[in-house]
């Protein structure tokens, strides 16, 4: 990891890392999905290759979002945040593959809770950044039910997309 420094030598995390840090963190530690997901990747699928023995497989990656002037000092940013997964679709499980990636989405959304109590997030945006805000609730934007086929392991895979709006302090004061 690249030990960013201030101009004063301190440790330098920008609020949109600390954000996808909690994300990921709290996504890992979930009670159910720690104990249901074999994989957790922050690479895409075929980096490196899965195979049927790491379903159900999750991963957690950026995407592109959206930026604007806030402030003379501020960006309105939105945090992007991929979060796609895989499971099992051969033999028995084949019947079973879409209900399993349904379920394994539903709790994607119940470990996020953006309707809930969001301290674990805004905790680890200011710790980053003390100017930084989350800006109202994440919102996914996409639900996890895309079907991208993975043939070669016969496993079947979905993706959701989770927008973290922030407003963070660009200068350099």
């Amino acid at each position: 990891m690249i030990d960013f420094r201030n101009a004063d030598g301190t440790k330098f995390t920008d609020a949109r890392a600390a954000a996808f840090k909690a994300i990921f963190d709290r996504l890992k530690t979930d009670k159910v999905l720690s104990r249901v997901v074999s994989k957790w990747s922050g690479m895409p699928y075929q980096v490196p290759p899965i195979t049927a023995n790491d379903l159900p497989y999750m991963q957690v990656t950026l995407a592109a979002g959206p930026i604007a002037v806030a402030t003379p000092n501020a960006h309105n940013a939105v945090l992007t945040v991929e979060i796609s997964y895989a499971v099992n679709a051969a033999g028995a499980d084949q019947e079973t593959g879409w209900i399993d990636l349904i379920n394994l989405y539903a709790h994607v959304e119940m470990a996020i809770n953006p309707f809930g109590d969001l301290a674990w997030l805004r905790s680890a945006v200011a710790q980053a950044d003390a100017t930084a805000v989350v800006k109202g609730q994440p919102t996914f934007t996409a639900q996890g039910f895309t079907s991208v086929p993975l043939p070669e392991i016969n496993a079947i895979a979905g993706k959701c997309t989770l927008s973290v709006p922030l407003k963070i302090d660009t200068c350099r004061s």
